[in-house]
């Protein structure tokens, strides 16, 4: 199957660029709006309690359901009581209600009363908006009619909250990513070089990884018009489409230019035995890393479904690219294509290019074919060769150092402290957003991120329960860990006095309005709403022990509660992880087992395979952990230490990197299984093995290395840790593991290696597994 689609890319070379050259065109002009419109957030389960409580806070209008806008108004010396301060923060909530895009009312010291709304010293307030509409339309609102009319001439005002971050995080994530990209290309291009030294192979990785990236970007485009995906997909699909094409086209590439030298420079037999080889190995690997993302689907959160269907797209378009475009350029390139009488008359280049550009053409032919020529290094004289003679002569002693290594660089790994993405913290410094949080929650009793409790009553009327609301606020407020509590009977304006009046009828007309208002922010539809400040910041392992604490309390007689919040979120979030992290890891190893299984009609190679991926990844978790939870290397990396790692980078780190591992596994046993048939010595073949895939592979990983660390240049802490992780991954996999655990592994089990009983043998065969 393989050789005859090599056959076609060869055959009709000129079709298949044509149509590429067309997909290209077509990628880039749908595409190119993307990131305007993916969406925020979608880190939390939808069917968690955080969750429902927010929907239940929009629903009832209680509270604030979610903080869209917080303007931080700043006075400099003077107290926001005084006239200027009180007219700044009446004008802006009037013309935030003309907008129209406002729900509810805006939540300020003016209207409510409520001084956690205003600094400890007075010289700032805050104002919280919630706007209508989805995150998009919010976004585009807000831009456009809410921006610019909401600041003031003599009073600082800056825009906090989750709009005014999330635009921030779209243009970081735009410059990101073209950092990445004006980084990487030239990187990947100077290692290619290396690998093949010459310019015109070198440059044909990187042509198709542009091409696989649009592509991949274009069908993710198209695929948010049906279903939400987060604005974080951007950046892993033209991390992921990049790296993995260009190591694709790496082992294609090297695979022709072996085939050459055995054809004796025969392109079409060259082509069609590159792509029945190392195709078929890219389009296993391929479908193996696109299964290992679809893990991810099994989270309910979007970010993980977004990433998933960028990852698979990412890579479904590399593997694709590799076995059918790339053969299509080589044949092009290659001298003796252009003695196919045939594809003359399909498409003469000199028609379409002019005399300059068949001269080009020429000329990258000559180049190419010098490449195509060269030959390779007898295996025994080989580099590979002799790193490999060390886990032969010494297997053991190799094979328990090596996972010692691994073992202890794993051991901060279990210290991990996770957060949400959504953590103001992964900003830089400088951002609006990231000022006006942590001004909040430096210089205001609320604090930055309250958590927000909906009691709810059986008998439907939350009035009822005053003194019952009363006792469980003050039960809280008792709480270790708690700040302050506001509820129906604990606020500002709303003594128990006037409560008990307004139930009465008795109340002063002056004073109606404030209590109604208070009233309906507190109660409503048989529910109450307690908001509580924690002492710690809401993302803290501190402030997750009070939440513990807080829904340890006694309820009221007859109520029910839910508990929401930046805390309960993320309590939320990872007990939701630790619930599918199981059923995550279990379909990842079973598709590598399967999937190894299937190519080399082996037991034994995937289950050493699974064992060393796992080791490799928990080292590079604990390198993870100790850099950027614990704060080392800030100097190098240029990152400020946060004392977290997102719930996010673990998950997709590890779903990425295990397929990629598959990757050079698959190379690597093919070849020496390969070299095995021939000399029946396990040693020998090993060793001739990794001399004829320890280049590439090295090659291939450094390119990945690469990309990772142009995009760990980014000012997002996000893309930092992912950049670093992944490519901490694949290095210590390309080098530890390939290197020494293989061949010192494989040394040991000897003819065991291929063993599996006879019927899973003859499965493997008949479906086209590495029996050549």
């Amino acid at each position: 199957m393989f050789a005859k689609l090599g056959l076609f890319s060869y055959d009709r070379r000129r079709w298949v660029l044509a149509g590429a050259a067309l997909f290209f065109a077509l990628s880039l002009f749908v595409s190119r709006d993307i990131i305007d419109e993916l969406q925020q957030g979608g880190f939390s389960d939808p069917a968690s309690e955080s969750a429902r409580t927010s929907e239940l806070l929009a629903e009832f209008g209680l509270g604030v359901s979610s903080l869209d806008l917080v303007l931080l108004f700043d006075a400099g010396d003077e107290p926001m009581t005084l006239l200027p301060g009180y007219k700044a923060q009446r004008d802006l909530a009037a013309a935030a209600r003309r907008s129209g895009i406002v729900e509810g009312r805006p939540l300020s010291w003016v209207e409510t009363g409520e001084r956690t709304l205003l600094s400890e010293d007075k010289t700032k307030a805050i104002i919280v908006i919630s706007l209508v509409g989805s995150d998009t339309e919010k976004r585009d609102r807000y831009l456009s009619e809410l921006d610019e009319q909401l600041r003031l001439d003599g009073i600082s005002v800056l825009h906090g909250g989750e709009v005014p971050a999330a635009i921030e995080l779209n243009e970081l994530i735009r410059s990101s990513v073209a950092r990445g990209e004006l980084l990487s290309l030239p990187l990947s291009l100077g290692l290619l070089v290396f690998v093949f030294a010459g310019v015109v192979a070198a440059g044909l990785p990187i042509v198709a990884a542009v091409v696989a990236v649009s592509g991949a970007l274009a069908a993710t485009r198209v695929l948010a018009e049906v279903t939400d995906l987060s604005v974080l997909v951007v950046a892993v699909v033209t991390m992921l489409g990049l790296g993995v094409t260009i190591d694709y086209s790496l082992f294609m590439l090297k695979r022709y230019q072996e085939e050459m030298a055995a054809s004796g420079d025969d392109v079409r037999e060259s082509i069609s035995r590159a792509v029945a080889t190392a195709g078929r190995a890219v389009a296993f690997s391929g479908i193996t890393t696109v299964l290992s993302m679809g893990s991810l689907l099994i989270f309910n959160e979007m970010i993980f479904r977004s990433l998933a269907f960028g990852g698979m797209l990412a890579v479904g378009v590399a593997f694709i690219n590799a076995v059918i475009v790339l053969p299509a350029m080589i044949a092009v390139l290659a001298p003796s294509a252009a003695r196919a009488g045939g594809s003359r008359r399909i498409w003469p280049p000199h028609r379409l290019l002019g005399r300059a550009g068949s001269s080009l053409l020429r000329v990258a032919g000559r180049d190419f074919n010098r490449f195509s020529r060269v030959a390779g290094t007898p295996p025994e004289r080989g580099l590979w060769y002799r790193v490999a003679t060390l886990g032969r002569r010494w297997p053991a002693p190799v094979a328990v150092i090596s996972l010692l290594v691994l073992g202890l660089a794993g051991l901060p790994f279990f210290s991990i402290e996770l957060s949400l993405p959504n953590d103001v913290r992964v900003l830089p410094a400088r951002s609006e957003a990231r000022i006006v949080e942590e001004t909040i929650a430096r210089e205001f009793s609320r604090g930055a991120g309250p958590t927000k409790i909906v009691l709810s009553f059986e008998d439907g009327d939350a009035l009822l329960h005053y003194d019952a609301i009363a006792s469980y606020s003050d039960a809280l407020t008792a709480t270790a860990g708690v700040s302050s509590v506001r509820s129906l009977a604990r606020t500002d304006v709303l003594a128990e006095l006037h409560f008990r009046q307004y139930v009465d009828g008795t109340l002063e007309p002056m004073a109606l309005t404030d209590v109604r208002r208070a009233i309906d922010f507190y109660a409503g539809d048989g529910s109450a709403y307690v908001e509580v400040t924690l002492s710690d910041a809401p993302q803290s392992p501190q402030a997750q022990a009070t939440l513990a604490r807080m829904r340890a309390v006694a309820l009221p007689a007859g109520a029910s509660a839910l508990f929401g919040g930046p805390t309960a979120q993320l309590v939320d979030s990872k007990a939701s992880l630790r619930a599918k992290a199981p059923l995550v890891i279990g379909y990842v190893v079973a598709v590598t087992f399967v999937a190894l299984l299937l190519q080399f009609g082996s037991l034994v190679i995937p289950a050493k395979a699974i064992v060393m991926n796992v080791a490799s990844i928990t080292a590079s978790f604990g390198a993870l952990v100790f850099i950027f939870q614990d704060g080392h290397l800030q100097w190098l990396l240029r990152f400020e230490e946060v004392g977290f790692i997102p719930t996010t980078i673990p998950v997709l780190i590890f779903a990425i990197a295990f397929g990629l591992s598959i990757d050079y596994e698959i190379f690597l046993i093919s070849r020496i299984k390969e070299e095995y048939r021939r000399s029946g010595d396990t040693g020998v073949a090993v060793a001739r093995g990794l001399q004829r895939t320890g280049r590439i592979i090295t090659g291939a990983a450094l390119v990945l290395v690469a990309v990772s660390a142009a995009f760990a240049t980014s000012e997002l802490v996000f893309m930092k840790q992912l950049g670093v992780g992944l490519g901490l991954a694949i290095l210590i996999d390309a080098t530890v593991v390939r290197a020494l655990l293989v061949p010192a592994a494989m040394q040991l089990m000897g003819r065991a290696n291929w063993w599996a009983p006879r019927p899973l043998q003859r499965l493997s065969e008949r479906l086209g597994g590495d029996h050549r």
